[in-house]
């Protein structure tokens, strides 16, 4: 005679099945949720080297703008305009603009 009665012993076999199953359909989630993962993690990495990309062409632009405003300042400098005049023109100090273009490169004295 077992610990157990049969009926016992069919419902803890049941509960066993029961366990296995749901631990193989756990199994099936946790593989779709990886696959999802790996799609997420690939799709991120392609935005972050978008922005990246983007980021270096803003800078690039950046770059040309200040070269443009740069040369524009030396113009107006070496056509004999003020210094505050011109820092105001463009929204700078007098100091920035001194830097930008030095009056000695321009005058003949």
């Amino acid at each position: 005679m077992d610990v157990f009665g049969s009926k016992t012993q069919k419902l803890l076999a049941d509960a066993q099945g029961l366990l296995q199953q749901a631990q193989h359909e756990m199994s099936k989630d946790i593989e779709k949720l990886k696959a999802k993962q790996s799609a997420t993690d690939a799709r991120l990495a392609r935005l972050e080297n978008q922005q990246d990309n983007s980021a270096r062409e803003i800078g690039r632009l950046q770059q040309s703008l200040d070269d443009i405003r740069d040369s524009a300042i030396r113009g107006e400098i070496a056509s004999g305009q003020k210094t505050k005049d011109v820092a105001d023109k463009f929204n700078l100090t007098p100091a920035r603009v001194s830097q930008i273009a030095p009056r000695r490169k321009y005058n003949n004295g």
